[in-house]
Formats: C-alpha cells, sequence, structure tokens
C-alpha cells in the first residue's frame, strides 16, 4: 500500500486527483497533518474520511518550529530508529496510527516538513525499494531544486545541517520523481522522472462533486459578480502590505467597487482593517481552485497580485486562461521575514515570467514593474 502527505486545500485536491488519474485509484493512506494555519482543516479531512477514497486517514498535529529545532538534533534527525516511530505516533491526534504497523512501499508529499522527512527516513531504512515522489503544490515545485551533492536527488536536502547530511546522507532515501501540471516551467534539469499530472477536466462531475463535499462548497457573492479578483499574498511585514494596499488604491480609482474583489490567502483568520470597505471574498476553508471549478465565467475574470502563485493554477490546473497582471520585483524589507521569504519570490518571479510562453493567447499575461507601470495597465484595462 501507499500512503499521501498533504496539509493544505490545494494539496488534497491534488493528492485526489493524483490517486484517481494517476495511480487508478491504487489502495493508499491519507497522512493529513495541520501545518500551514489553515482554519479548522480537521473538518475537511473528516469529509474526506466519510467519502471513502482512502483506506484511513490519519491526522497529525505538526508544530511549524520543528523545521527550525529539530534540523540540527540528530536524535530526531530521523534514520528510522526508536526515536522517529516514537515522534511521529506522538504527532497522531486520536493516537490511532502506529507506523510499526505499516509498510508503505511509496509517499506521495509535497513539502519538506521534518514530518515528511522522518518518514521518508523510517521507510526508507526498511525497504530499499521504497520509493518518495513530489506531487504538485504551487510554484515552489517548479524552482525549487531540493538536491544535495554528486546530482543525487535526496528528499529536501537544503532544509537540513549539511554535517550530519553527509554522515547519514547514505540512509537518507532518494526521490523517484515528481508529478507536476506543467512541466515545462520546470526552473532546473536533470530530476528524475518529471512526469505530466493531468489536468482536472471541468467536465468530471462526480469529480468536482467530490471536491464540492470536501470543502463544503457554496457560491461566494463577490466572487459570482467581481470582474477583477486581487489575491492578497498573506504577508504581512509592512513593505509588502503598502504595496498590496497601494495597488488597490489604484484599482479603486477607476474600477467600481462592486467590480473587484478581494481574494485573502487561506490562512488569513480575520479581515485586516485596512481592508475594510472592499469588497472581500469569505475567509472560509473553500479553495480558490473551487471557485474556478464551479464558475463558467471563471475564463472571463482578471487576476492581479503582488506574487501570488493561485493566479496561475486555473492555467496550470485546469487549463482555463483567465488574464493576470503581476509586479515582477522582489519586495525588499529589512525584516527577517521578508529575508526568509527572498527566495520564494525570486522563483516565483522567475516561474510567473515563463507562463506567457504556455498561454495560447500571451497577451493576456501582463507583468508591471511599478505602481505608474500598475495605474497605467488598470487606466486602459477594459472591462466587458
Amino acid at each position: 500500500m501507499i500512503c499521501f502527505s498533504g496539509g493544505s486545500p490545494y494539496q488534497f485536491i491534488n493528492i485526489i486527483n493524483l490517486k484517481r488519474n494517476v495511480l487508478n485509484n491504487a489502495p493508499g493512506d491519507l497522512l493529513a497533518h495541520t501545518l500551514g494555519g489553515y482554519n479548522d482543516m480537521s473538518t475537511v479531512t473528516q469529509r474526506i474520511k466519510a467519502l471513502g477514497i482512502f483506506e484511513n486517514v490519519y491526522e497529525f498535529k505538526v508544530d511549524a518550529s520543528d523545521d527550525s529545532k529539530e534540523v540540527l538534533n540528530e536524535e530526531l534527525f530521523g534514520l528510522g530508529g526508536n526515536k522517529t516511530f516514537n515522534y511521529i505516533n506522538s504527532l497522531s491526534l486520536d493516537g490511532s496510527f502506529d507506523i510499526t504497523k505499516k509498510t508503505y512501499s511509496a509517499l506521495y508529499a509535497a513539502s519538506g516538513l521534518s514530518f515528511n522527512v522522518k518518514l521518508f527516513s523510517y521507510f526508507g531504512s526498511r525497504n530499499k525499494e521504497f520509493k518518495c515522489y513530489f506531487y504538485d503544490e504551487g510554484i515552489g515545485q517548479y524552482y525549487s531544486k531540493y538536491r544535495l551533492y554528486n546530482n543525487r536527488d535526496l528528499i529536501f536536502a537544503n532544509n537540513y545541517n549539511v554535517a550530519l547530511l553527509l554522515k547519514y546522507k547514505s540512509l537518507m532515501p532518494q526521490a523517484t520523481g515528481r508529478f507536476l501540471y506543467e512541466p515545462s516551467l520546470i526552473g532546473f534539469a536533470n530530476f528524475n522522472k518529471i512526469a505530466s499530472l493531468p489536468k482536472i477536466d471541468l467536465n468530471d462531475k462526480e469529480l468536482i462533486e467530490i471536491y464540492n463535499y470536501i470543502f463544503n462548497y457554496e457560491p461566494d457573492e463577490a466572487f459570482e459578480k467581481s470582474k477583477i479578483i486581487f489575491f492578497n499574498s498573506g504577508f504581512f511585514y509592512k513593505e509588502r502590505a503598502d504595496q498590496e494596499l497601494e495597488m488597490l488604491k489604484i484599482i479603486e480609482k477607476y474600477v467600481k467597487k462592486e467590480d473587484f474583489a478581494v481574494k485573502f490567502h487561506p490562512s488569513v483568520a480575520k479581515v485586516p482593517v485596512e481592508y475594510e470597505g472592499y469588497q472581500t471574498m469569505k475567509l472560509k476553508q473553500i479553495p480558490f481552485e473551487s471557485f474556478i471549478m464551479n464558475n463558467k465565467s471563471s475564463a472571463k475574470k482578471i487576476l492581479i497580485s503582488t506574487c501570488s502563485s493561485a493566479m496561475l493554477t486555473p492555467k496550470l490546473v485546469f487549463g482555463l486562461e483567465p488574464q493576470f497582471v503581476y509586479l515582477d520585483k522582489p519586495i525588499e524589507s529589512e525584516k527577517e521575514k521578508a529575508k526568509q521569504s527572498s527566495a520564494f519570490q525570486t522563483g516565483t518571479l522567475s516561474i510567473f515570467n515563463k507562463v506567457k510562453a504556455i498561454y495560447n493567447n500571451p497577451q493576456k499575461v501582463h507583468r508591471v514593474s511599478n505602481n505608474n507601470e500598475f495605474e497605467e495597465f488598470i487606466k486602459n484595462l477594459k472591462l466587458s
């Protein structure tokens, strides 16, 4: 049996697509973790469990601090020992998961959580044929190499202490490959077996109903009637917040308020006071992709953001081509949080700059370098 690790709505969408349309519904468990700041993920996982898509659905409480405090901790590094399985079992929310009773042949994961690396280490140390795959979870999978030395494609090695990796690298499992919606966008070469993840067919009513049930989909009036969707990035350091508000004010200057709406990042639990007065989509555990699936006018909307990868999912996941505009430079900050996100911004922009090449109508992709260029774009925008 195989297993899947995921912890966000978008990851669950792609896990189900992968299991159903690539792996022919092969028997597998879902290891659902709560990391990421998403609201009420337990409700989502309980709905997945009720559908019977997976043999078992296990929930884990994973602390974001694990990736910082444990990377230097040799005892919890992984490597398949007692410390590893005791640690993983301790994260099980209801105590029902016992890793020592599992014999998975492969794991499909999306992120570099220490939780995932420990899973790789545990099963890889017991089965030389154990395989690890990455599935599409957004822009990061396209620009991040996740490799170590001598072209060995090791699991998220850049997250871990180099001295420990060199000491134990022979015990770390290798990545077999990854499944991406648009392999042509990959930002580096020589990664093992990059395969296409099939786009979700909007005429597949059975699959759409599965997603609608899982996320308790209901129409959002702001999305339905708006011609422009502005994506708040979820990064609330001052420089980013100021830039996004400036762009909103420019939109407001030329577009009626009822014609545009703000879509907040799923991790945002409360509308910031600065956004009061603007039309906003509801803060519910419904991913943006669900609105795309259920709205026939999605491809006609104009999407705007500083660097939100959600703007690309209509094309990557569904093959739709809405018009979108983005800021083509990282937003600098002296704060440590901004420094940590600089690689993300640079990587994201590198992929954004390639998307135009895969659009059937490249004129729908717009890049601006500053607010003056953005204002010129909005001023000349013709809304149907």
